[in-house]
């Protein structure tokens, strides 16, 4: 199927038609399990667009925003930084 898609569009990059073939697989493997709501942009699938919304704001193309003050610990997610300083920082 890659070779087929290759050949439909001759002038675009490489990366670019094994992006949109990552996607597609993306989309069939969400729709598989249950998750219609994918990234055009990585591919990752969700259960609602809620969850895919939050991926885009917060992780999709982006650096972790959120810094532990104790660490070089860094993550996308608030609610993450928060279990990691109870788990690592304040576990006695």
């Amino acid at each position: 199927m890659a070779l087929l898609t290759v050949r439909m569009v001759e002038g675009r990059l490489k990366t670019q038609v094994l992006h949109d073939l990552n996607v597609f697989n993306g989309i069939f493997q969400g729709q598989l399990e249950g998750r219609d709501n994918v990234c055009k942009k990585c591919a990752k699938s969700y259960k609602t667009k809620a969850a895919l919304k939050q991926h885009l704001k917060y992780s999709c193309s982006k650096e972790p925003q959120f810094q532990c003050p104790h660490c070089p610990h860094r993550t996308y997610y608030k609610f993450n930084l928060k279990a990691h300083i109870v788990t690592v920082h304040l576990a006695n």
